[in-house]
């Protein structure tokens, strides 16, 4: 272990740059420094990379400095007084291949902060301007300010913790992110088989767009966070094709919550194209608009500590259901007003002690395909039941073909219709009534 760490040490060849005299953080490189302490305000493009750049057509003198693949800058004073202006056009800021540390100080992008199979260490940093990591990069980002949009894509992966983002983040192309104690000020969209997490983080949205975007197989979950839309944007998040959201919070916190807030105007989910939600110790809570909307053979499980609220309008439901559709309320603690649903094969299962009201479409495919009970005394009605009103209902419930007495007398077995009534035939040659002295009987719900 030691050996090592004194190999490691080595390597590491440190020096301060005092930029406001002249000195330069590309001179430094190119004397063979690798950890950088910067005095002043420095300007200039910088390259991590490792790459031979005559394969792609450029020479070194083209580059911004010699190659370099592992890199330390930090502020001399730690506080981000200390900066680094990067121009606009050609290079600016990019790591190839290679590994970047910065702490203490304050980037001004002229272009992207890009990284290409690369790992990105920050702390006590402003970035201004877009960040850009691709080609199955990943990093470390701590207490750090960033102005400008961030994104994550090709495989990448990104931490993010005690931060602040004031732009949009983008994970898409089976990347991820995880986000823990921090702030977003802008959108968050995750696509085409990404993952983004909250953990007791925020996210206030913009007027540019939906708060939050799921799609394409893709998903979120987040934990004791709040989420809040803008007027005009659209829906708070909107979750599409094939895609989840998982949102949950601490029960033995009172303030432990996840919160799902939606302005005048706007829903606060949307689920659609067979995507779905799982729900527990959240507040999810709109204006004037369905606070839940799901469409297009979409499903969600609400369970334990879940508030969802319609507050100024209660003239349609709190959640609505399309066709197909699937709700499932499945805790006694739950709080929900009206659920409407958009057609009869919309499907909501419903804790028995909850005191939900559910619209007259809700379910009513059972009234299309009834359940079909036995009974062994008494007449439908007495047991609750309704009586079979056709021949084919008293074969579905039976089982067996609805049958007529033959011209010989012949009674077939089963459910029967003689006369324009209904019977049960228990024995092979003995008709009985139904409701009166059959020893068992076809009802429906």
């Amino acid at each position: 272990m030691n050996e090592n760490f004194n190999f490691l040490a080595s390597e590491i060849k440190e020096k301060d740059v005092y930029c406001d005299n002249g000195e330069t953080i590309s001179d430094a490189i190119n004397d063979g420094y690798n950890s950088l302490t910067i005095h002043g305000d420095c300007s200039g493009a910088i390259g991590v990379y490792k790459l031979a750049p005559s394969a792609y057509g450029i020479s070194y003198n083209d580059m911004p400095n010699k190659p370099i693949s592992y890199l330390i800058i930090k502020g001399y004073n730690d506080d981000k007084s200390d900066t680094i202006t990067t121009p606009s056009g050609g290079f600016d800021f990019f790591v190839d291949d290679s590994y970047l540390q910065i702490s203490g100080i304050t980037l001004n992008l002229g272009e992207d902060f890009y990284f290409g199979s690369s790992f990105l260490r920050s702390k006590n940093c402003e970035i201004n301007g877009k960040l850009k990591l691709s080609r199955s990069s990943s990093g470390d980002i701590e207490d750090t300010i960033i102005n400008g949009e961030v994104n994550v894509r090709e495989s990448s992966s990104l931490p993010l913790s005690d931060s602040t983002i004031n732009g949009e983040i983008e994970i898409e192309h089976n990347s991820s992110i995880k986000i823990w104690n921090s702030t977003i000020n802008g959108e968050l969209d995750i696509v085409d088989n990404s993952h983004a997490s909250l953990d007791e983080s925020t996210i206030n949205g913009t007027v540019n767009n939906r708060t939050v975007k799921v799609k394409n197989n893709s998903s979120l979950s987040a934990w004791k966070s709040d989420i809040t839309g803008f007027t005009g944007a659209g829906d708070v998040i909107w979750v599409y094709n094939n895609s989840s959201v998982e949102f949950n919070g601490d029960p033995s916190d009172t303030n432990g919550q996840t919160n799902i807030i939606a302005p005048t105007g706007e829903h606060a989910i949307r689920l659609e194209l067979n995507s779905s939600g799982q729900i527990s110790t959240t507040n999810i809570t709109s204006v004037d608009k369905t606070a839940v909307y799901m469409q297009h053979n979409s499903s969600l499980q609400v369970w334990s500590n879940v508030t969802i609220d319609r507050t100024n309008d209660t003239s349609s439901g709190d959640i609505r259901v399309s066709a197909p559709g699937e709700l499932s309320l499945n805790d006694s603690t739950i709080t929900v007003g009206n659920v409407d649903c958009e057609d009869i094969i919309s499907k909501v299962d419903l804790e028995q002690s909850l005191s939900a009201s559910l619209g007259s479409k809700c379910n009513g495919y059972q009234n299309l395909i009834p359940n079909y009970r036995e009974i062994y005394s008494g007449t439908c009605e007495s047991s609750g039941f309704n009586n079979l009103i056709s021949a084919h209902e008293c074969s579905q419930a039976g089982s067996q073909l609805a049958n007529t007495i033959d011209e010989d007398g012949f009674v077939p077995k089963g459910c029967i219709v003689s006369g324009g009534k209904l019977f049960i035939n228990i024995n092979d040659n003995s008709v009985t009534q139904v409701g009166t002295n059959a020893q068992s009987a076809w009802c429906k719900e």
